[in-house]
Formats: C-alpha cells, structure tokens, sequence
C-alpha cells in the first residue's frame, strides 16, 4: 500500500529484550503482565499524537506522526529512561524492562510495507548491537 501523504513521520519496532527468558523465569501469565505495564508506560509517556499498536508476540509499533528521524529517535530514548523509572514489580521484586528500538522516517513515496521494513531491520541492529538501544533506519531505500 502506498502512503499518499507528504507529512513527514516515523515508524518505530519496539521490540522488549530478552522476553523468553522473562517468561521462562517467571511464568507466562508474569509475561503478558510485563506485556501489559510495557503499553502502559509507553501510553503514558507517549505524546498525544502518536499511536501504538501490538504488532506480535513482545513487538509494537510506534507511530510518530510531524516527526523527522532525528526526533523520532530521541522519542524512544526518552521512553526508554521512562521505563527504567517506572519498573516492573513481580512479587515484591523489581524486573527490569527494556527494550530495543528501530525508528525509520518515511521515505517519499514509499509504501507501508518498506518502512515497516527498514524499522524493523533497525531494530534487528540494535538487537545485534546488544539491545536496549534505539537505532535509525537506513533514508535509503
């Protein structure tokens, strides 16, 4: 599908680190609560105009309408730092939450499916770079 607007915006694949072993740990019931309190902090620190959605399993996505990659990168570290702040409890313990990010503006022209792809092989790299960390999309298609 071809995106039919000249405004600028990105797309950001959050992807929460090292999930499994979060399940494996403590339970999937535990995971889909870690899942839960991940949307909530990212809802609450979230600016009015940009929407999440579930995209699958421990993945969302972040859409940063008005925003330049630049921009769209500092958004998600700033979600970051606010999700070391507002942690995750588990039976009095606090578990640490993080996750890794790719953030792509849109390329003119380009279609849903190329920069959900570019997002998604920057998250792939901040991944490989060791997770929790926000990296930027190729502008090159």
């Amino acid at each position: 599908m071809l995106i039919g607007t000249t405004q600028h915006f990105c797309i950001a694949m959050m992807d929460i680190d090292h999930f499994k072993k979060l399940n494996d740990a403590f339970s999937h019931s535990t995971g889909d609560k870690a899942l839960t309190h991940f949307a909530k902090v990212i809802k609450e620190v979230k600016r009015l105009s940009d929407v999440i959605a579930r995209y699958g399993g421990e993945e969302f996505i972040l859409i940063l309408p008005n925003t330049e990659q630049d921009d769209g990168v500092k958004v998600m570290e700033h979600v970051q730092r606010q999700l070391t702040k507002k942690f995750f409890m588990y039976s009095d313990e606090h578990v640490v939450i993080t996750f890794s990010a790719g953030v792509a503006q849109r390329i003119v022209e380009e279609t849903s499916e190329e920069i959900i792809s570019r997002a998604d092989t920057a998250l792939y790299a901040a991944k490989n770079a060791g997770r929790n960390r926000v990296i930027p999309a190729n502008l090159q298609q």
